[in-house]
Order: C-alpha cells, then sequence, then structure tokens
C-alpha cells in the first residue's frame, strides 16, 4: 500500500486538476455562479473515481493491462460519482458536460503515465533479457502503444462533441420505398408535388 501512496496522489492531483478544468471551460467568466456547485461535488466525484480504478485492477504492477484496468476502473467510478452526486446533491447546478469533461481527461493522463511506464519498465528490463525478451517487448509495447492511441482518439472524438449539435435537413423531397405487398420488393419513388389551387 505504501507503494501506491505516490500513485494514488498524483492520480488525485489529475482527478482536481481535470475537474476544475472541465468547469472553468464549460462556463468561463460565469464559473462564479457555479461554484458553490462545483466544490461540494468534487471531493466526491474525485473519490469515485479512483475508487472504480482501484477496484479494477488499475494500481498493480505497470503492464498493458494495468492500463485498461484503469481506464474502465476510471470510467465506472466516474459514472458512480455522477449518481452518487446526484442523490446526495440533486440535478439542480450539477454540469453533466463539465464531469463528462473531468472523467475524459482523468481516463487519458491516468492511462497514459500508466501506459509510459510500463514501456519504461519492459525496456529495463528487456536490457537483461536474451533474445525472446525483444521481441516480448515490441509485442508489450505495440499493446501498449495502441491501447493509448484508441483511449486519446476517443477523447478528442468526446471533446468535438462538447457543447456542439447537429442539425439534418433533408436535400430533396424524395421518398424511396420498397412495396410491403410484394415479397421481393420494388421500388417506388414518390414527389411531393405542390397543391394545386381551385378556380373556384
Amino acid at each position: 500500500m505504501t507503494r501506491r501512496l505516490p500513485a494514488f496522489l498524483f492520480d488525485a492531483s489529475l482527478a482536481v486538476t481535470g475537474y476544475l478544468a472541465a468547469w472553468t471551460l464549460r462556463f468561463g467568466a460565469d464559473l462564479p455562479l457555479f461554484v458553490p456547485f462545483a466544490r461540494r461535488a468534487l471531493p466526491l466525484f474525485v473519490r469515485a473515481q479512483i475508487a472504480g480504478a482501484v477496484a479494477a485492477g488499475g494500481y498493480r504492477r505497470l503492464s498493458a493491462a494495468t492500463v485498461t484496468r484503469f481506464a474502465i476502473g476510471a470510467a465506472l467510478g466516474a459514472l458512480g460519482g455522477v449518481g452518487l452526486a446526484h442523490l446526495r446533491f440533486g440535478a439542480n447546478g450539477l454540469s453533466h458536460a463539465s464531469l463528462a469533461g473531468a472523467a475524459i481527461f482523468f481516463v487519458i493522463a491516468g492511462a497514459g503515465w500508466r501506459a509510459l511506464g510500463a514501456m519504461a519498465l519492459r525496456r529495463r528490463s528487456a536490457r537483461h533479457a536474451m533474445g525472446v525478451g525483444q521481441n516480448t517487448r515490441h509485442g508489450v509495447g505495440r499493446r501498449v502503444y495502441f491501447a493509448l492511441m484508441a483511449m486519446l482518439f476517443s477523447g478528442f472524438c468526446a471533446a468535438g462533441d462538447f457543447g456542439s449539435a447537429t442539425v439534418s435537413t433533408p436535400f430533396l423531397k424524395l421518398a424511396s420505398i420498397f412495396s410491403s405487398s410484394i415479397p421481393s420488393g420494388s421500388w417506388k419513388e414518390r414527389w411531393n408535388e405542390p397543391k394545386r389551387r381551385s378556380d373556384t
């Protein structure tokens, strides 16, 4: 447990930093109005994220599996933190967008330093290995790299949708359907013609 204390403290600092940054980005100049809501949910949300990572095995010896366990546990812990915050404080003043941004930051940052640490350990141990040790190092390194890149990509995609809306408008008034009366299906096209006015 003593060996894991620096990791706990570092992750706690990452979680707090991401939490504050997410609320700041979300509300900007209006942040002082929401500081009381952010302050009351901060300890609960951070503890839930770290508890989820602990339960999933994210604080075991650094490896590719540890990176995956941490990411899954931290994400589930964040969901649990949102639920607990709802139960304790209610939905009034609780910003789901800010909590989602904080969770994404914590998952990427926590998994990132674990991935780098795992690769450093593999390199160091490979120096004392012969033959197959080099192949093992490269194999694990690739898995850690691709896992980290996947998390970064998903984080950027989620950040791109932060506060955006999608509007869809039909290009043509053309409907193409299959006839339900014919088993094999047939192609039908229909145009919406303008309504004709009566001459009377």
